[in-house]
């Protein structure tokens, strides 16, 4: 045992997220992408993948930002909550397959992505999991002709600020850069825009 050694152990504002295609089918409905969710093992995730170095998030946000809500809902690993939600969207036994893009060089991405792959097979649902580095990724990944139903990358903060990661993934002016689900929602981005405005003299407002 090595005494002259101090490690020390913080927590981070990454994220690893895997992102939903809302444009490609089936992942045009709720309650596909609600079944995909109940269907990753994140106990097995932060346990065999990160060695208990991580936690599950909770809501889009980093436990320690602030806007941070720790009473935010939480997805479960729950196959049968998510074969019922399949069978309610008309696809009882699975019988499709997912594209699913991720990035090379990160051993832990590869090993979360052969979790998903494991799991989503047991609702049925093939996954074509397919690996290339960032560069290819992002290119087609922010193109909706090339874009997988399935992609995922790392979020950390370029400034300390909520903004950073609801404006960066989920206003409608960031798809074809960081909104790989291409989410669009004017009143949302009204939203977030104003919470931007507001942040600097009213913090609760923002948050709120």
């Amino acid at each position: 045992q090595r005494t002259d050694v101090n490690v020390n152990v913080n927590p981070t504002m990454d994220i690893l997220y895997i992102r939903m295609n809302v444009l490609k089918k089936p992942l045009d409905d709720k309650k596909v992408r609600q079944a995909i969710s109940y269907a990753f093992p994140y106990k097995d995730a932060i346990e065999k993948v990160f060695m208990g170095f991580a936690e599950q998030a909770r809501g889009p946000l980093p436990k320690g930002l602030w806007g941070f809500d720790e009473n935010a809902f939480q997805y479960s690993y729950d196959l049968d909550k998510a074969k019922q939600l399949l069978t309610d969207a008309g696809y009882p036994n699975g019988g499709f397959t997912l594209d699913f893009y991720y990035y090379t060089g990160d051993e832990q991405v590869r090993q979360v992505a052969e979790l998903l792959v494991e799991n989503l097979g047991k609702l049925g649902i093939t996954v074509n999991a397919r690996a290339m580095p960032f560069g290819t990724l992002f290119t087609m990944a922010t193109n909706p002709d090339t874009a997988p139903h399935l992609s995922v990358h790392l979020w950390w903060p370029t400034y300390a600020d909520p903004y950073d990661y609801m404006y960066g993934m989920f206003h409608s002016s960031q798809i074809g850069v960081f909104d790989w689900s291409f989410y669009k929602n004017t009143d949302y981005d009204k939203l977030i825009e104003e919470a931007n405005t507001v942040s600097g003299t009213d913090r609760a407002k923002a948050i709120e």
